[in-house]
């Protein structure tokens, strides 16, 4: 819709077929190129010309925006360049400050850079302005080594960080980030495009000192025959452990008899020599010790031998055969240890002997007397390695329960049949004792109990005159006895304990400390003789063992649950006279 200077503009028509368009401003054809203008198009056919068509106006354009130009680095070093970049100037063409030329991007050393856009419309104002300097010299590197001392031809091996994009170079010669070197002290610099650093850190590698003699141990001091001990050197983790006798080198070896050393060797020569062990041949086995399960056996019985004492050996017996353990008859046996060391003496001896019938067994009872569907229970010991078989038919076993009867019992094992045992008899019990009955007192008043107990009738029950059972009972007075039923029956009566009722209590006693008084003085009347009722006295004194009196003749009574007494004596408390008139 714009052109700029020469530039030109096409118009297309539409929409005429078989007909021929006419430009407004001269020209036929579907197309036509234009420059600045205000166009219409007609069409014209055999049927005649039609009207105009659409309006197209074509401006003219402005001149081209300012580009926006950037870099990738605005510091660079020695030849190093930075890249400069446009944007902006589609339709046109970069023009670059300081004779740089055209185009959309440009490699720059150091300088102050702008740029233009150039089409047909003119050339745009000047872009931002973008400023290239030099950088300045590197930082110095910073090193490091693996180790700070080495021995002989060993190397140290020094690293340098810190010269992203630059060389290192060593002191002593060399360029790179790693440099390997033996004792010494060494710096490195950084060298780029903008120059080269100053010194690292200096690194001093030292020269280490001889091997320290190793440590050597043994898993045993003592062999036998083809045995073998396991030397072990330890404290030479950057060395090679070498051996005496020619054993050669390890850390580890296996010897039979004789004395070891080691050293240790690294690039700094060898240690002195170590600590020495002495690897000697071990004596014969000890004898075994034996013993055996039992020491007499019968018929096909066997005892089983078991020896001891015979660690990592092979235990050998007597009469044959080989193990910590064997089977054996009657006999007498030892046995003998065998290692690499060689084979012991004999062990100690045992002799299995034959065993003899068993012993008849002892048979006891927990009762010999029983009542009615009672049982005694029968134990039997002394067979300890055999059966008990009992007579009557009651078959086997340590203990039976068992009625009335006559019982005896053998012992039975591998060795045959004992002798009877002791005979048992286990009969019907009596009928019980009569029990014996006792009371508490032998009167009551009113209606006051008196409290019989029995005695005398174990396991049974106490069935009482006139009713009731258990071993005591509360009675007013009567007479009463007792029977003791248990399951032998029931026993006949017991003694015989009456009961009879109390008189009335008797009269008391009474006494004064004084029967004459002066003034206000008290006299102490006492009352004895009432033990199981209470004194109640004359003249409203009310009740009491003792009370204390004025002028007054006195009296008391007894009472209890079974009356009152008759009065008891009297006492007279009077007055004193007055006294004598002194002299």
């Amino acid at each position: 819709t714009t052109v700029c200077g020469t530039d030109k503009a096409t118009l297309t028509a539409t929409g005429c077929v078989g007909g021929t368009i006419t430009w407004s401003g001269g020209g036929v054809g579907t197309t036509k190129e234009v420059g600045a203008g205000t166009y219409t198009a007609t069409c014209t056919t055999s049927c005649g010309t039609s009207g105009n068509s659409n309006t197209i106006t074509i401006g003219t354009s402005p001149s081209p925006v300012a580009p926006v130009i950037s870099t990738n680095k605005t510091v660079i070093c020695g030849v190093e360049k930075a890249t400069l970049t446009a944007t902006g100037c589609a339709d046109g063409t970069i023009t670059w400050s300081s004779g740089l030329g055209t185009g959309t991007t440009k490699e720059v050393g150091v300088g102050t850079y702008t740029a233009t856009c150039v089409n047909s419309c003119g050339s745009s104002a000047v872009s931002n302005s973008i400023t290239i300097s030099n950088g300045p010299a590197p930082a110095a590197p910073v090193i490091s080594s693996n180790k700070t001392t080495v021995c002989g031809t060993d190397k140290a091996t020094l690293t340098a960080t810190g010269c992203a994009g630059g060389t290192i170079t060593w002191s002593g010669g060399g360029v790179g980030t790693t440099k390997e070197v033996g004792a010494g002290t060494y710096t490195a610099t950084c060298t780029t495009s903008c120059g080269t650093s100053g010194n690292s850190n200096t690194i001093t590698i030292g020269t280490s000192p001889s091997p320290v003699a190793p440590v050597i141990s043994t898993n045993k001091t003592v062999i036998c025959g083809v045995e073998k001990a396991t030397l072990t050197a330890t404290g030479c983790a950057d060395g090679t452990i070498t051996w005496s006798s020619g054993l050669g080198t390890g850390t580890t070896k296996e010897v039979g008899v004789g004395t070891y050393t080691a050293t240790c060797v690294n690039s700094c020569g060898s240690s002195v020599v170590s600590n020495s062990i002495t690897i000697s041949n071990g004596p014969a086995p000890a004898a075994p010790v034996i013993s055996s399960n039992k020491t007499t056996i019968c018929g096909t019985d066997k005892a089983t031998l078991t020896a001891t004492g015979c660690v990592g050996g092979t235990i050998t017996w007597s009469g044959g055969g080989v193990g910590t353990t064997k089977e054996v008859g009657a006999g007498t046996y030892t046995a003998t240890c065998t290692t690499s060391c060689g084979t012991s003496g004999n062990s100690n001896t045992i002799t299995i002997g034959t065993s003899p019938s068993p012993v008849a067994p002892v048979i006891s009872t927990n009762k010999t007397v029983i009542c009615g569907v009672e049982k005694a229970t029968l134990t039997a010991t002394g067979c300890a390695d055999g059966t008990i078989t009992w007579s009557s038919g009651l078959g086997t076993g340590t203990t039976k329960e068992v009625g009335v009867g006559t019982y005896t019992a053998t012992c039975v094992n591998s060795c045959g049949s004992s002798a009877v045992s002791n005979s048992i008899t286990i009969s019907n019990g009596p009928a019980p004792a009569a029990p014996v009955i006792s009371s508490n007192k032998t009167t009551v008043c009113g209606t006051d109990k008196a409290t019989l107990t029995a005695t005398g009738c174990v396991g049974g029950t106490i069935t009482w005159s006139g009713g009731g059972v258990g071993t005591t009972k509360e009675v007013g007075a009567g007479t009463y006895t007792a029977t003791c039923t248990t399951s032998c029956g029931t026993s006949g009566n017991s003694n015989t304990i009456t009961i009879g009722t109390s008189p009335s209590p008797v009269a008391p006693v009474i006494s004064t400390n004084k029967t004459v008084i002066c003034g206000v003085e008290k006299a102490t009347l006492t009352a004895t003789g009432c033990a199981d009722g209470t004194i109640t006295w004359s003249s409203g004194l009310g009740t009491g063992t003792t009370k204390e009196v004025g002028v007054g003749t006195y009296t008391a009574t007894c009472v209890n649950s079974c009356g009152s007494s008759a009065v008891s004596n009297s006492i007279t408390i009077s007055n004193g006279p007055a006294p004598a008139a002194p002299v």
